[in-house]
């Protein structure tokens, strides 16, 4: 079961300035939780047969303060755009159940909350990000540090908080 999809990357979390986390799991979050939207703006890719470019994804997470401890709380968004047919496949990957890295997250989830249709607007303007997930979220976020504008909209990436990625699996 292939799958693979190339667009935007962007995380927001609770902590202070910048998510340790990033680093490594292993570090604490700067409160006794982190509550982490990770949100994935897919230009372009397919799941099997089935194209998903032009859908999001918003996974939702609330973690105690190493997340490697587990017992993640997850609820995950998918663009209300999505055809029945993205809708299922999506859910697959973003579940890990067709391996790749949310498979890697599967172990320290305790309690996945459901998947639910929403409107996802995603608008990148520079070193500006926003995401608005329905009436539940909204943020916006500037990197921190942006990396050459040679690697924009390359595979390394634009920064930390906010990339070009290529999932795959």
């Amino acid at each position: 079961m292939a799958w693979n999809v190339k667009g935007t990357y962007v995380e927001t979390c609770s902590c202070e300035l910048m998510c340790p986390c990033n680093l490594s799991l292993d570090h604490g979050a700067t409160y006794d939780y982190c509550r982490v939207t990770l949100v994935f703006n897919i230009r372009e890719g397919a799941v099997e047969d089935t194209e998903v470019g032009g859908c999001a994804v918003a996974v939702i997470a609330d973690t105690p303060k190493v997340m490697t401890a587990g017992n993640w709380r997850v609820g995950v968004f998918i663009s209300d755009s999505a055809t029945d047919a993205q809708f299922d496949k999506l859910v697959q990957v973003f579940s890990g159940q067709l391996g790749g890295p949310m498979a890697a997250l599967a172990p320290l989830i305790g309690e996945m909350l459901g998947v639910e249709r929403a409107a996802i607007e995603v608008e990148d303007d520079g070193l500006r990000h926003s995401v608005r997930i329905g009436s539940m979220i909204d943020f916006e976020i500037e990197d921190v540090v942006p990396f050459p504008s040679s690697w924009v909209g390359s595979d390394y990436g634009r920064s930390e908080a906010v990339s070009d990625q290529r999932l795959r699996h």
